[in-house]
């Protein structure tokens, strides 16, 4: 991990400006880089010292230098299942604004700091100042966060699955119910 000073050295970018992350093509309509870019306007034209920093088709070992540049990412698509915009941030403990697709809620619950917020742009304009203006001392922890989803816990809980299925088989039990074991050939062996 880098800090934002050295990221933007790297990328020229303005230290002191704020940068909120867009890591999609804007010609990608369900995206919504309409609402993202209105938004970052909207904060522009208040004074605020903002940029949207656009880091599409860039090489995914250049992604990193993209992300700790930026203070925050704004995630406003019309929709999405589990989105890995938002996962791959945490470990930078960028903080993210998003609108309320998929299983967002879920993945978001509890983290201080991540904002959801619905699809308009006067609802982004508020969740932007609250990310970008937190209290001293405030620190994303989207870090600590994203251990739930580490490798370990993943394969451990596909395991677990494995295991139930397993047991359940040898039992000759399936969801309560006996079934027929059938016998298994040497060539499924």
């Amino acid at each position: 991990m880098v800090s934002k000073a050295e990221a933007c050295q790297r990328l020229k970018l303005d230290v002191n400006r704020k940068y909120v992350l867009f890591p999609f093509s804007p010609t990608r309509r369900g995206k919504r880089f309409d609402l993202v870019n209105g938004a970052v306007g909207k904060l522009a034209a208040e004074g605020v010292d903002v940029k949207l920093l656009i880091a599409s088709k860039r090489p995914n070992d250049e992604m990193p230098w993209y992300s700790s540049a930026s203070d925050m990412m704004m995630l406003s698509p019309d929709s999405e299942g589990s989105p890995t915009s938002v996962k791959e941030l945490w470990p930078l403990n960028v903080p993210v604004v998003t609108t309320d697709v998929g299983d967002i809620k879920e993945t978001l619950h509890g983290i201080a700091g991540a904002e959801i917020v619905e699809q308009t742009g006067e609802g982004s304009v508020a969740a932007f100042k609250c990310v970008l203006y937190r209290p001293t001392g405030f620190v994303f922890e989207g870090r600590t966060a994203m251990q739930r989803y580490s490798h370990q816990k993943t394969v451990k809980a596909i395991l677990k699955v494995y295991h139930r299925v397993i047991e359940r088989r040898s039992t000759g039990l399936v969801s309560g119910r006996a079934v027929q074991r059938l016998p298994i050939s040497s060539n499924q062996r």
